[in-house]
Formats: C-alpha cells, sequence, structure tokens
C-alpha cells in the first residue's frame, strides 16, 4: 500500500473512531442513543465533504483514487455505526 493512501485511510479512521468516542462520552443520559446518532451522521457528513473536496481539488489521478477510497471507507464504516446504533434505539 502506497504511503499517501495509508495516510488517507488512517486519518480517516482516527477521524471516525475519535469522533465516536468523544460523541459516546459526551452524551450521556436517557436519549443518549438519538444524539450519538444524530451527530455521528453529522461527522460522517463532515468527513465525507472533505474527502470530495480531495478528491476535486487533488490533480494527480492516483491522489484522487486514495481519497475515493477513504471516502468508501468512511461511507462503510460510518454507515455501520449509524445503523447499529439506530437498531438499539
Amino acid at each position: 500500500m502506497e504511503p499517501h493512501t495509508r495516510r488517507v485511510l488512517s486519518y480517516n479512521l482516527l477521524a471516525l473512531l475519535l469522533g465516536a468516542g468523544g460523541l459516546r462520552l459526551l452524551n450521556q443520559g436517557r436519549d443518549a442513543g438519538l444524539g450519538f446518532l444524530i451527530f455521528m451522521a453529522l461527522l460522517v457528513l463532515l468527513l465525507l465533504l472533505l474527502n470530495l473536496a480531495g478528491i476535486i481539488l487533488v490533480r494527480e489521478r492516483k491522489r484522487r483514487l486514495d481519497f475515493v477510497l477513504g471516502l468508501l471507507l468512511v461511507l462503510l464504516v460510518g454507515f455501520g455505526a449509524c445503523l447499529g446504533t439506530a437498531s438499539t434505539y
């Protein structure tokens, strides 16, 4: 795996992990699941927009594909986290 690809994917996973962990710590109480679901969806949307900006702004085709992989990773992991939370709420 190329270093740039690894970096893009690592940053996306790290952002999702830290965001989900921080949201779990901040959302306490009766409606914590719903709050986590809403803010996690916003976090996923923000990461998707950042990856889309990377796809649009980067000129090299190889680096664009890195951001496409990051976008797919965020969709897969973020959607899974939101769906898992929604199923328990």
